[in-house]
């Protein structure tokens, strides 16, 4: 099922790169930049969140005048909080972005005022944490020579320290983390090359491997990775080299060193980019991605679909 967490045009400008996490009561969220264009001063975080029917009015997170707030990540902490980590961007490109955060303590209904993860200026963010035993694990990329890395904190988010770089000579930004028994993998964007990138840690995101090409194409977009049911890896991804469309989806069986592309979300021209996968209870995922850059789009489906084979056209 198919639904737009707000209509098209509905909102001025152009909406991208959607995140979303659960609240501890179930209710899921949704977060998204809009702005004149990317990286237009004044571009807002709008939050939403879904009651299982529909999606809510659209409310501004995040607004600074004059500056563009982008990159949103949402994330359940483990207390039940509501985190949500953010880049300002201070110039005149995405390298000069400076990460922040706010905390709900109220499911997303009010926040707290921003308080600054990383003063430092070109480092970014885009895929959600992940908790491994005492420590989370926040993905981040540096813009200004499109590397990777992990800020790490071993007490709950209170202090943090960065892991070390994952680089490539095809560029590897935009980290999504999946723990696959005792081994930590990242996938990311390259700048060139046609196919994402892949790295392993051994020790919970301390260090990383030489980044390797995977069999997953990429046009120089965000991709997502998750684990699934039955010990696969789920990816959401366009299956291209030029273009951020198709959306598909593919399962790997054997820790990501192959893929089979089992569905085509979209197919048409235009941009579908940008995923983020969400897991609700049982066996349903929930996933969003920018839709044309005029809104965000949510697809609910569960494994039995994503197992069953496509009709043909």
């Amino acid at each position: 099922m198919k639904r737009f967490i707000f209509k098209p045009s509905s909102l001025e400008g152009q909406s991208h790169a959607a995140t979303a996490t659960l609240t501890r009561s179930g209710e899921l969220l949704a977060a998204w930049y809009t702005g004149a264009f990317e990286g237009a001063p004044g571009q807002a975080i709008y939050l939403s969140r879904f009651d299982g029917e529909s999606w809510s009015k659209p409310q501004q997170v995040v607004a600074v005048k004059g500056l563009a707030a982008g990159n949103p990540v949402l994330h359940l902490h483990d207390d039940g909080s509501i985190w949500l980590f953010y880049v300002l961007r201070l110039g005149d490109s995405w390298a000069t972005c400076k990460i922040l955060y706010k905390v709900s303590e109220d499911d997303g209904y009010s926040w707290s005022n921003p308080i600054t993860l990383v003063e430092e200026l070109g480092y970014m963010t885009r895929n959600p944490p992940i908790q491994v035993k005492e420590r989370l694990i926040l993905p981040i990329y540096d813009e200004r020579d499109w590397s990777s890395l992990m800020l790490i904190s071993e007490d709950s988010g209170e202090t943090w320290r960065f892991s070390g770089r994952i680089a490539s000579p095809y560029g590897a930004i935009q980290p999504a983390l999946v723990l696959l028994k005792d081994r930590l993998i990242a996938y990311m964007r390259p700048r060139r090359g046609c196919r994402a990138l892949a790295s392993f840690s051994l020790d919970y995101g301390d260090t990383w491997s030489e980044p390797i090409q995977t069999e997953l194409r990429n046009p120089n977009s965000a991709l997502a990775v998750t684990a699934f049911g039955r010990g696969l890896l789920l990816a959401a991804y366009n299956d291209s080299c030029t273009k951020r469309t198709p959306l598909s989806l593919a399962l790997s069986g054997d820790a990501g060193i192959t893929w089979r592309k089992v569905k085509d979300l979209e197919t048409g021209e235009g941009e579908y980019s940008y995923p983020t996968i969400v897991k609700s209870r049982g066996k349903v995922y929930n996933l969003f991605y920018t839709y044309k850059r005029e809104t965000i789009a949510h697809v609910i489906f569960d494994e039995e679909w994503l197992l069953k084979p496509s009709t043909p056209t």
